[in-house]
């Protein structure tokens, strides 16, 4: 519920009787500083924003495949004032690192899915790479599908050519890397705590996947104009609030993503289609204006 290091292995709370036997399956995995209750909020938050715009039908079916992940990204204490629990980000990092190899191993050990999808959001985007990784390295990559990374705390640095994740990244079909470069966390925070999590493995002063983005043969980014880093599941804003607004589009994305049917109509309000134009106008001249120059060079890379 809160505090406590990782698990030695992956504890699984079967809900439904079928639950283990899908074909494919979407992993769900939170960020940092999120203790469980806070992980099923944000997952509740995009389950409602799912059903708003999915056929009953295809929701349905989706309620049989989503696997909501909990992980230590915060403190190993119990404490009144969770913004401190920022102070242990640095030890966070490697822990997504670890709890990527055993949720790899997990898995690769399991006789169903054949295919697994992940949605993640902040650190938990990290996490969903090091499993990849992990995958990858136990030779199934076959069982990766696509990837849905929302305000990615990953370093660009390490998806590029013989980096860390550089092999990860040519794993899944597609990445959908969903950025705003108004994340104030990305900005001003993840620089110095992904070098206080060691200059050496993790970057000094790394730039953020989630606020940058990058060219890359097998990501394809989305602006989701003026987010804040907490903007994306749904779970955050009133109706008709702006935040609502930001997650409506993220949402939308990802159900593109993964080719969930959608209702033929949406019923959203007029500042709903002028916001989604704004991103659009936006994303547009960003593409125009910049990316990070070093990530030009994985466009020409060969898969082989």
């Amino acid at each position: 519920p809160e505090g406590g290091g990782l698990a030695k292995k992956v504890n699984v709370e079967v809900l439904m009787s079928d639950s283990l036997v899908e074909n494919e399956i979407y992993v769900l995995i939170h960020g940092f500083n999120n203790h469980q209750g806070e992980a099923e909020f944000a997952y509740q938050g995009f389950r409602d924003r799912q059903t708003e715009q999915l056929q009953p039908q295809r929701y349905w079916r989706l309620t049989k495949q989503l696997r909501d992940t909990f992980w230590p990204g915060d403190a190993e204490w119990t404490q009144p004032l969770d913004c401190i629990d920022f102070m242990v980000y640095p030890k966070a990092v490697g822990v997504a690192r670890n709890a990527g190899k055993k949720l790899a191993a997990f898995l690769v050990g399991l006789d169903a899915p054949k295919i697994v999808n992940f949605i993640g959001h902040s650190l938990g985007c990290r996490l969903i790479l090091e499993t990849v990784l992990g995958i990858q390295k136990l030779d199934q990559a076959e069982l990766v599908g696509k990837i849905c990374l929302m305000a990615a705390a990953v370093p660009v640095f390490m998806l590029t050519e013989g980096e860390r994740l550089d092999k990860a990244g040519f794993v899944p079909d597609e990445i959908l890397n969903l950025t705003s470069k108004s994340d104030r966390v990305l900005h001003y925070a993840f620089p110095a705590g992904q070098t206080a999590a060691g200059p050496s493995s993790e970057g000094f002063f790394p730039g953020a996947l989630g606020r940058h983005g990058m060219i890359h043969a097998r990501i394809r980014n989305r602006i989701i104009y003026k987010a804040n880093h907490g903007d994306y599941w749904g779970h955050i804003g009133r109706d008709g609030g702006n935040e609502r607004r930001r997650s409506i589009l993220a949402n939308k994305y990802v159900a593109e993503l993964f080719g969930w049917k959608r209702l033929k109509k949406r019923t959203i309000d007029s500042r709903q289609v002028a916001y989604e134009q704004e991103s659009r106008n936006f994303e547009t001249k960003l593409k125009k204006d910049r990316l990070p120059g070093y990530s030009r060079r994985i466009r020409s890379r060969t898969l082989s």
